[in-house]
């Protein structure tokens, strides 16, 4: 008797030791399984972030940055983001324009007729790239190929002067003297016109020509001190024999963009990028 009564309490007391320890085995088998739960919430996360796409940059981005490295004279650097400004958008005519124009001041002109072929094909109503396309032709002597690309952008942009200051280079510069003025008067003034004239003549070698010009030039306007100062480094370099040294010739008087265009304008000294012609 004595001894079932003390088997009693141990067998309670087992019970009681043994009840505890079920309880932590229980919350331990839970814990795991949370923590099991949020490794892999974690990598379901971590693997939709890698098969998320990779944030779009503006493409204006791109080509202010090709610009800042443009002009700090890093022309690979710029090349890559005008071309990532394309890729970005390939319908931004200014992409275009300023990948084409950069490759011109390289001298590398095959590359930039691709760039601007590849910008029309894209844009084909913008005159810029009409235009630049043209310059590119005109850089190379190619002055048929450059006069149609002209008269397509002025087709396109009736009062684009840039783009008639060409095409009347590439008249003068092919002796068709008359038609390349004729296209200067429309873009600046008469006395303008004619000094543009002779500067190009000059370049030619044409003095007889280049002097007419400059005469004209000053008949317009009598303060047109350019054409003065043309005309009295021509009195001595006239008199020499054919074998004599011209004297180098001055730049063109541009006229001021009235129209705005996407992109730099080859020809002249703007190269600012601005909005497509309406």
């Amino acid at each position: 008797m004595h001894m079932r009564h003390v088997a009693g309490p141990i067998a309670l007391g087992a019970a009681l030791m043994l009840a505890p320890l079920g309880c932590s085995l229980n919350k331990q088998s839970s814990s795991s399984s949370a923590l099991q739960t949020q490794n892999m919430e974690k990598e379901r996360t971590l693997a939709h972030a890698k098969q998320a796409p990779t944030p779009r940059i503006n493409p204006m981005t791109h080509l202010a940055a090709g610009r800042m490295l443009e002009g700090q004279g890093d022309p690979k650097g710029a090349i890559e983001q005008y071309e990532r400004a394309i890729a970005a958008s390939p319908k931004m005519a200014a992409g275009y324009n300023r990948l084409g124009m950069l490759y011109q001041k390289l001298g590398q002109f095959a590359q930039a007729e691709a760039v601007f072929r590849n910008g029309i094909d894209a844009v084909p109503d913008s005159a810029a790239l009409r235009n630049n396309r043209g310059y590119n032709f005109l850089l190379q002597k190619r002055f048929a190929e450059a006069e149609e690309q002209f008269l397509m952008a002025l087709s396109l942009a009736p009062q684009f002067k840039r783009a008639r200051m060409n095409l009347g280079i590439v008249y003068a510069q092919t002796g068709r003297l008359d038609q390349g003025l004729a296209q200067f008067q429309m873009v600046v003034s008469e006395d303008v016109a004619h000094y543009n004239l002779a500067v190009i003549r000059l370049a030619a070698g044409d003095r007889e020509n280049a002097e007419r010009s400059f005469r004209l030039a000053l008949g317009a306007n009598p303060n047109l001190s350019l054409a003065r100062q043309q005309l009295e480094k021509l009195a001595p370099a006239t008199a020499l024999t054919a074998t004599g040294a011209p004297p180098s010739p001055p730049a063109l008087i541009q006229p001021q963009a009235t129209v705005p265009l996407n992109g730099p304008v080859a020809g002249t000294g703007d190269e600012e990028p601005l909005d497509e012609p309406q």
